[in-house]
């Protein structure tokens, strides 16, 4: 029989039936079997000198640590991230954000997601890789980079500029031709 509605839903709600939900599951698993990693996202977010234990609570180490992988995986914007975090079980699932927690705004998690230093970054990946060497997963001794955006003198197009394009080239075209009949 169905019902309307679930009149008491789980508080932990289980991973969905889906490959990315798998893929977010696997990668929840690696973060886990080294809990040293979200300690230094968390000293970066409290920073050196200050006691943890002092001030309101804010966001946590894993918690900051999974929003940023969340983020750079899809290539969300902060205001992205703030609604799939808050629409999503399975993100929430995979940030640890309780049932009954407010998921962070766009503001909160680019406080705390720019917090986290390139050192930091740095060492999180040296301990993966060494983890994926000792697994057997990755040899680590080639690494694969991804193009990186540099300046070019390609102009934002508006109208007027493809308009002035097409003459510009439309007149280089029958300066050549002309030039091409006097020879």
């Amino acid at each position: 029989m169905r019902k309307n509605h679930q009149e008491q839903p789980s508080l932990l709600t289980p991973w969905a039936r889906h490959a990315h939900a798998s893929e977010l599951e696997a990668l929840s698993d690696i973060l886990d079997a080294d809990p040293t990693i979200t300690e230094l996202i968390t000293l970066d977010l409290v920073g050196e000198g200050i006691d943890r234990k002092n001030g309101r609570e804010g966001m946590t180490g894993e918690q900051t640590l999974r929003a940023a992988l969340v983020r750079q995986i899809h290539g969300y914007s902060y205001e992205t991230l703030s609604f799939h975090l808050a629409d999503s079980l399975s993100f929430q699932r995979f940030c640890r954000i309780g049932l009954e927690e407010k998921t962070p705004s766009k503001s909160t998690l680019q406080r705390n997601i720019k917090r986290i230093r390139a050192e930091t970054w740095e060492a999180i990946n040296r301990r993966l890789v060494v983890s994926a060497k000792k697994d057997r997963v990755e040899k680590g001794k080639k690494v694969r980079i991804d193009c990186t955006v540099v300046a070019s003198p390609i102009h934002h197009p508006t109208d007027s500029s493809l308009l002035y394009d097409v003459v510009r080239v439309i007149a280089r075209l029958m300066h050549q031709a002309v030039i091409g009949r006097a020879i």
